[in-house]
């Protein structure tokens, strides 16, 4: 997907991008608690802020570039997310089961991918909330962090991949809702997303995760 950014736009979410497990042996009642947690969320949304940081070369020394976006995200099972950019320019990524899009309102044009496209950060979020069971036989996990209100997770996948190399995801002990997640890539990118207004088990008709180009619009096929 040679056009799609890194950072500050939706492209973060889409990009193709091992590491030592580190952290300390997760409580078992932790566990089990966000495996019954998340194998009955059937859908999902939350206002997110979103912060990249990505490492450039522009001398003998690595320098840091720091953009931002915010927006609102939406997830219903199976696999249907949209992904709602308002700053710093309106973008939509809609993935549902037959096509991937990502639509530029300000370019009016929409580039459509094939639904195994998704990757990145939707691909993150599909492997926490796609209902399976027992994430630890998906990810290798270890507590980083707890606090009393919250306890941050690492997550690597136990198959390794190109979309990331691991999560780092936070959520509230009293009701083990998400708080905020880092996606560590490949290539030396950090995407880390927070999220506000978590709502859970939300009605979302199955029409809102599609898209049909206005008239007008340039449609990009890949």
């Amino acid at each position: 997907m040679p056009m799609w950014r890194y950072g500050l736009t939706l492209a973060a979410f889409l990009v193709l991008v091992s590491t030592a497990l580190s952290g300390e042996p997760v409580d078992p009642e932790v566990l089990n608690s966000l495996n019954r947690h998340y194998a009955a969320v059937t859908g999902f949304s939350a206002n997110y802020q979103q912060e990249t940081v990505t490492q450039t070369m522009g001398g003998p020394q690595p320098i840091s570039m720091k953009e931002h976006a915010k927006g609102k995200i939406y997830f219903k099972r199976p696999n249907l997310f949209v992904v709602d950019q308002k700053e710093p320019r309106p973008e939509l990524v809609i993935a549902n089961q037959e096509h991937t899009w990502w639509v530029i309102p300000d370019e009016n044009k929409a580039y459509q991918y094939p639904p195994q496209s998704r990757t990145g950060v939707i691909k993150a979020l599909d492997g926490l909330l796609a209902g399976k069971e027992k994430l630890e036989e998906f990810f290798q996990i270890s507590r980083l962090e707890a606090s009393d209100v919250s306890v941050t997770l690492q997550m690597v996948p136990r198959q390794p991949n190109d979309d990331f190399e691991r999560l780092e995801v936070q959520v509230a002990k009293r009701d083990s809702k998400l708080i905020s997640m880092k996606v560590y890539y490949p290539l030396g990118q950090e995407v880390l997303f927070k999220f506000e207004s978590v709502q859970e088990n939300v009605t979302l008709p199955k029409d809102f995760f599609e898209f049909t180009p206005p008239p007008g619009v340039q449609v990009i096929t890949h």
